[in-house]
């Protein structure tokens, strides 16, 4: 019969799989965001690491730099707090 320590140890090693498996099935999720005004999409992964930036270059062309930094700016932080959303409920993590 495995003593209580031996349960406690098999209860954390398969809890830390389990968060594991969990993390990578998390991996490939992306988290798209419009940028404002149609310009493109910034997308981020669930961890809110900056995945990809798509433009649309007939819009932009016509957006200042400092314009357009302003609205990626706040499409990438919209798309990190949807990606901790996600990851909070995926993960069962609490903020």
């Amino acid at each position: 019969m495995a003593s209580l320590n031996e349960l406690e140890h098999l209860v954390a090693e398969h809890t830390r799989e389990f968060r594991a498996l969990k993390e990578k099935a998390a991996e490939n999720k992306v988290i798209g965001e419009p940028v404002a005004g149609g310009v493109g999409l910034v997308q981020v992964d669930i961890t809110g690491r900056l995945a990809a930036i798509e433009f649309d270059q007939e819009r932009l062309r016509s957006l200042d730099e400092r314009r357009l930094g302003r609205q990626l700016a706040e499409a990438i932080r919209t798309a990190e707090a949807k990606a901790a959303t996600v990851r909070e409920v995926l993960l069962g993590e609490s903020t």
